[in-house]
């Protein structure tokens, strides 16, 4: 299940990890500017983003940083990444509406891009 801890959003509120899916499931993206990679990664794939039409796509900044994008959120105490496994940047895990962790955080824009395909191919 999805722990009940704090992230904050764009607007310094604090909110729980089980709000994200309250809509549906959600691919969390675990990213840190100034990481080439997660640069990458965050302009392959944006906030709000669908995913086959079924999975919407959440950035989670390591840091606090002044972003265009009202629906990103940090876990500015490393908590979150910690809890969830999210120990490489970037990494991604999918949170299921069901609030269960349906599979193992992926590590890298190759295993995030093959994970976003097994999402698509989903019927």
């Amino acid at each position: 299940m999805i722990p009940k801890i704090s992230i904050v959003d764009y607007d310094g509120l604090t909110k729980y990890l089980p709000d994200l899916v309250t809509d549906g499931p959600v691919l969390l993206i675990h990213i840190k500017m100034g990481c080439g990679s997660c640069t990458s990664i965050a302009n392959e794939f944006v906030d709000n983003q669908l995913i086959g039409n079924k999975v919407l796509v959440r950035m989670m900044e390591a840091e606090a940083a002044k972003s265009d994008n009202r629906s990103r959120v940090w876990d500015l105490d490393g908590n979150v990444a910690h809890t969830l496994g999210l120990t490489v940047t970037p990494s991604a895990l999918l949170l299921a509406a069901d609030r269960s962790i349906p599979f193992n955080p992926v590590y890298g824009i190759s295993e995030i891009r093959r994970l976003v395909s097994q999402i698509e191919n989903i019927s």
